[in-house]
């Protein structure tokens, strides 16, 4: 009986992929056959009740012979299978071609949250760890619009600018003092992006004065935005950054409501690509990114500060370390280095780096202490990007690798500390 109902099923089964790849070419036939068969065979193999619960589970009809239910459990995967996956380009509607072009078949978190909200004219942040692939994100739902992109260096500008051009020649990529400086049109731009948001507007801090706030001298990013709002009320703005916080959403509304009193907007939204916790920080590091400080006595004779980096770097024999020099000079540093024999190490400056994707860095020596642990993000950000691993060391003084441990509460990461430089060499990547 049981050999009778499994050959049933399997004729069933044939007649049913003959009926759902009746359009399809010969080897496309075949394949689809073949894994008819196999998922028959396994279907087969079950009992009713079994493949009852596996109807149930689908929201399908559980009445009928067994060879019923074996047919409307494979209809529902070739329904399946035809259908655009879940949390695919395509099911975001991201024509063909274009996504020919992406140099990964999935949208990140960050990607799949923006697309539909942007594409359809709405304001957004893009709130999202560093490396998470925001420049896509806001880039792929504008394409048939005029876009300006605002950023806070040249090297950054450069970066999206070729990132963007492989896709759409409307989008203008510019540093604030650039735009300002040509006087360009407003008027026929359609989009207005801050990449690195925070950066480019400089947030009056939480506890500032009203009066602090009313005679502080207005930055050329934010001059920017008002002239646009000025000219164009119903625009779309957008901005992005890995460090968004109270301060900079209520700027952008204050920006916004002062350029165009008469046409009032929601507060701006913030998208992220995850749900954020109900305690503690929103975006933080990856958690593919490992941090580490080692201190090192700053009374010593000599430059005790470059003889730690020195001793880092060739503790860690990194195959492509990025130097960050968060306080003091980075060509002094630099000269240093070259006189020890590592020409080819990069040695920048924090707002130097700020969104730059160095390709290969899988090492940040981060010389001294940054501002505050969000500069802190950003500097070991340039490394661990795209779910890829990556290490940031601080080199600092001891009262200044103190300070830095306190960064690990407010940006939930864990530091690993060592007494000395040479002990780095268990840190290689």
């Amino acid at each position: 009986m049981v050999a009778v109902l499994r050959v049933a099923a399997l004729l069933l089964t044939r007649c049913n992929a003959w009926h759902l790849v009746r359009h399809t070419t010969p080897l496309q036939l075949r394949a689809a056959s073949d894994a008819v068969d196999t998922s028959a065979e396994a279907l087969a193999a079950l009992r009713v009740p079994e493949l009852k619960d596996k109807c149930r589970a689908r929201g399908l009809r559980v009445s009928g012979t067994k060879a019923a239910l074996i047919e409307r459990l494979l209809e529902a995967d070739g329904a399946d299978a035809e259908a655009p996956q879940a949390g695919s380009w395509a099911s975001l509607g991201l024509d063909s071609e274009t996504q020919q072009r992406l140099p990964h078949k999935n949208p990140t978190p960050i990607q799949a949250a923006a697309f539909q909200a942007l594409k359809s004219g709405k304001d957004g942040v893009l709130h999202a760890e560093t490396g998470s692939g925001k420049t896509l994100a806001y880039a792929l739902p504008l394409l048939k619009k005029r876009v300006l992109v605002l950023t806070p260096s040249t090297s950054l500008a450069d970066q999206i600018a070729e990132v963007v051009d492989q896709f759409t020649e409307s989008f203008a990529v510019h540093t604030p003092k650039e735009v300002l400086k040509a006087e360009d049109d407003l008027e026929s731009i359609d989009v207005i992006v801050l990449d690195e948001v925070d950066a480019l507007l400089r947030a009056p801090g939480r506890y500032a004065a009203a009066e602090q706030k009313k005679h502080r001298r207005e930055r050329p990013a934010a001059k920017i935005l008002r002239r646009f709002i000025q000219r164009r009320p119903d625009a779309q703005v957008i901005g992005a950054s890995a460090t968004v916080g109270r301060p900079l959403r209520r700027h952008i509304d204050d920006i916004l409501r002062d350029a165009a009193p008469s046409k009032p907007r929601s507060p701006i939204n913030v998208i992220r690509g995850t749900e954020p916790p109900s305690n503690g920080r929103a975006v933080t590091a990856p958690s593919s990114l490992k941090h580490v400080i080692s201190s090192f006595w700053d009374r010593g004779p000599g430059e005790p500060d470059l003889d730690a980096l020195r001793t880092a770097l060739d503790s860690l024999n990194a195959a492509r370390p990025l130097v960050v020099v968060n306080d003091g000079d980075p060509d002094r540093v630099s000269r240093f280095l070259k006189k020890s024999g590592y020409d080819e190490v990069d040695v920048l400056a924090p707002n130097e780096i700020r969104g730059l994707d160095l390709n290969g860095v899988d090492v940040v020596l981060s010389l001294g202490r940054p501002a505050t642990c969000d500069d802190y993000l950003h500097v070991a950000g340039r490394t661990a990007r795209a779910g890829g691993f990556g290490l940031c060391c601080t080199i600092a003084a001891h009262r200044d690798a103190k300070a830095v441990a306190a960064f690990a509460s407010p940006l939930d990461i864990v530091f690993e500390t060592v007494e000395d430089a040479d002990e780095l060499w268990k840190y290689r990547m």
